[in-house]
């Protein structure tokens, strides 16, 4: 089995990889891909297609979107969502084309495709017209180490907190412009992770809360629970998501969280969250004061956070990603 370890590293597909390397690959029990260093690089499918082509009992697995262009069947790979497609300004005209040119042939001609929420794979079904039975959820994983007791994050003062990308689709400035106008904004600040831009530093300049936000930089993993923990709420006010990893990792340790009503964020959270809409300024700001002063609502969310949270575990996960390649295993000895 070749599975493309390339994708490790700091965000949601790399989170994954690591996940499934520990609970399905032992160190020699698969190949790493190799040349060249990038999954994404436009002449991977080609150069894993060869690879393939090479060896008749060689099979390939990628956490993320990056089929074989040859021997497709002898492979499986992920597309966790399709946002460079759905959110303008995400991605360019080589990326798309990436898309059409081969991911839609590998979603039909792979031995199976997997995603993240049943939200992503009817997207993913609606796109490329494939066969319901070719792609196959798997879900995501939240790790013990979100569920456990943890020293809370304490900088002297309460704070709302964001973790996450800059993207469009994250909608950082509706949630900016919602927490300016909350009435929590005089007493709960706004802690972000990353460094400050321009742009988000002159929308907050305009809105007059330049002094209500800290920025904290890249938090590492290991001090994200303790970050999680301290905060009075998780604000993650994106409008696209194939799951929604921050949600359900600050609900494991009880931190109450305002998401949205879009995509895969319902089923994420279930219950255990409040939502707002995603393109309403004063939905947003209604749920950040909700937050702030209704105390037994906090108390609500901190007892069903946890409880949503363990639906979503890297061993169901690892399970479910290990029958599929059972199939292929035993579908290609056939």
């Amino acid at each position: 089995m070749i599975f493309d370890t390339r994708w490790e590293a700091p965000h949601g597909i790399g989170r994954m990889t690591t996940e499934l390397h520990a609970r399905l690959f032992p160190e020699g029990s698969y190949l790493a891909p190799g040349w060249p260093a990038s999954p994404v690089s436009p002449i991977d499918p080609f150069v894993r297609g060869a690879q393939l082509l090479a060896s008749r009992k060689a099979l390939f697995y990628s956490p993320g979107f990056n089929p074989p262009a040859f021997a497709r069947q002898r492979a499986v790979f992920t597309v966790c969502d399709l946002i460079h497609l759905r959110v303008p300004g995400e991605a360019g005209a080589l990326k798309r084309a990436y898309y059409e040119r081969l991911v839609k042939p590998a979603v039909h001609g792979c031995f199976r495709v997997l995603t993240i929420s049943d939200y992503s794979r009817r997207d993913l079904l609606d796109w490329s017209g494939a066969d319901p039975s070719q792609v196959v959820v798997v879900g995501c994983g939240v790790d013990e180490a979100f569920f456990a007791p943890v020293t809370a994050w304490q900088p002297g003062y309460p704070y709302f907190l964001y973790v996450g990308g800059r993207k469009l689709h994250k909608n950082l400035d509706r949630l900016l412009e919602a927490y300016a106008t909350s009435k929590a904004a005089s007493e709960v600040r706004f802690v972000l992770s990353g460094n400050p831009d321009a742009a988000i530093m002159a929308l907050a300049g305009k809105l007059g809360v330049t002094d209500r936000l800290v920025f904290v930089g890249h938090i590492p993993d290991s001090e994200l629970a303790s970050y999680y923990r301290g905060a009075t709420a998780l604000l993650f006010p994106s409008y696209f998501e194939g799951f929604g990893l921050p949600p359900v990792e600050a609900m494991a340790g009880g931190t109450p969280v305002l998401t949205t009503t879009a995509t895969s964020l319902p089923e994420a959270v279930g219950d255990a969250a409040l939502t707002a809409d995603p393109f309403s300024v004063d939905s947003l700001r209604d749920g950040i004061d909700r937050l702030a002063f209704d105390s037994v609502l906090r108390q609500r969310l901190q007892i069903a956070g946890p409880i949503q949270a363990r639906r979503h575990s890297w061993e169901n996960v690892a399970a479910k990603v290990e029958a599929v390649l059972a199939e292929l295993r035993a579908s290609a000895a056939a």
